[in-house]
């Protein structure tokens, strides 16, 4: 799945700066993961917790998109 802007909160910044985790790892989960929890409840788009392994490494990204089409 392609990604033409990825926005990053400057709460997730700080968390990735913290545990070590780049850009690049985010993206990698992005395009190949497991949804492991949805939030429809969150606010201003609905939310979910994936899980992508990363040089054997598990990585969790929570992500929303505001397009129509949804990540599966």
């Amino acid at each position: 799945m392609a990604f033409s802007i990825i926005e990053y909160k400057g709460h997730a910044i700080t968390r990735m700066l913290e545990r070590g985790i780049t850009f690049e790892e985010v993206r990698a989960v992005l395009e190949h993961h497991d949804v492991i929890r949805r939030y429809p409840e969150d606010t201003p788009l609905p939310s979910r917790l994936l899980l992508g392994w990363v040089e054997g490494r598990p990585v969790h990204v929570v992500a929303a998109d505001d397009s129509a089409e949804e990540i599966t």
